[in-house]
């Protein structure tokens, strides 16, 4: 039977992984382990371990000094026992039948090497379940990649060398990390499924609630990917230019076309300086300081 350990990387929060640590409390089906990458400096997570104690949850709390979430998550990986990886945030919480769904959709299904969920609060899906075309999925046009839904098979995640700390939160590439790792698995032949059963929650925040620098960052996280895995000429200009078109349609409100431009000047920051740094070719993919923690 398969084990499903659960990594987190967590910095600031205190409050919200409790209510983590209660939905796993509450699953029809254990899971293996939860491990805690834990970046704070202080110790505001100790009654999260003796929450966990009193709740009977197998979880490790590893201390790490380098602040990037990337990075927290490759520590965890390779701490970890179970041969199914699962990547909730700190501030997500699980359906009752979340770790049951996972391990029966790879059970019954064993060429899978990646299934992605539900995220409940997001705009809904309309990708069928079933497994996902390659060719849609680097074409942005299949299953939104969000972390806190995504289950990976260990031994595939290996062979990947992990997330690329270079992307994700905290950095000038401020997202990505986690749709550049499932597109890698992707373009490598590995086979991607999408499971709406399987049913995740966290907040969600529309993009015009947030900072034009964050939206600029997360979009630079977006053109860095089309870099890095050398995406079609089409799939790139379509992205950096569909915001200038939205730009000019309604709705006519001066926050979206504000929105709308820093995000295409965040892309083609990304792209360009992703080139710049790190070129395009598939050598570069693991020239990342956490590559040598799978070797």
């Amino acid at each position: 039977m398969s084990r499903v350990s659960l990594v987190m990387g967590t910095m600031g929060r205190a409050d919200e992984p409790l209510k983590f640590l209660e939905s796993l409390a509450n699953q029809t089906v254990p899971a293996h382990e939860l491990i805690i990458v834990d970046q704070n400096d202080d110790e505001r997570l100790a009654p999260v371990d003796a929450y966990a104690k009193d709740l009977n949850i197998p979880t490790k709390r590893i201390k790490e000094s380098i602040k990037n979430l990337a990075h927290a998550r490759n520590i965890g990986i390779i701490k970890s026992t179970g041969d199914i990886i699962g990547f909730p945030d700190d501030d997500c919480w699980y359906e009752a039948d979340v770790i049951k769904n996972v391990i029966d959709e790879f059970n019954t299904n064993p060429d899978i090497d990646v299934i992605c969920g539900t995220w409940l609060e997001a705009p809904a899906q309309h990708q069928p379940k079933g497994p996902v075309s390659t060719k849609e999925l680097l074409d942005f046009k299949s299953v939104h990649i969000n972390s806190i839904s995504l289950f990976i098979r260990k031994n595939a995640i290996y062979e990947l060398k992990g997330f690329d700390p270079r992307l994700g939160s905290g950095q000038y590439f401020g997202a990505g990390e986690e749709s550049d790792l499932v597109f890698r698995l992707a373009i490598k032949g590995k086979q991607l499924y999408f499971a709406p059963q399987i049913s995740v929650h966290h907040p969600y925040s529309e993009v015009v609630n947030q900072h034009y620098a964050r939206i600029r960052a997360y979009s630079r996280g977006t053109g860095a990917v089309y870099a890095k895995l050398k995406l079609p000429l089409k799939t790139i200009l379509r992205g950096i230019i569909a915001p200038i078109i939205r730009f000019f349609l309604p709705p006519y409100l001066l926050s979206n076309k504000l929105n709308n431009i820093h995000q295409s000047i965040g892309r083609l920051q990304g792209l360009l300086t992703w080139m710049y740094r790190f070129g395009r070719d598939e050598n570069t993919w693991n020239n990342h300081n956490d590559a040598k923690l799978f070797d």
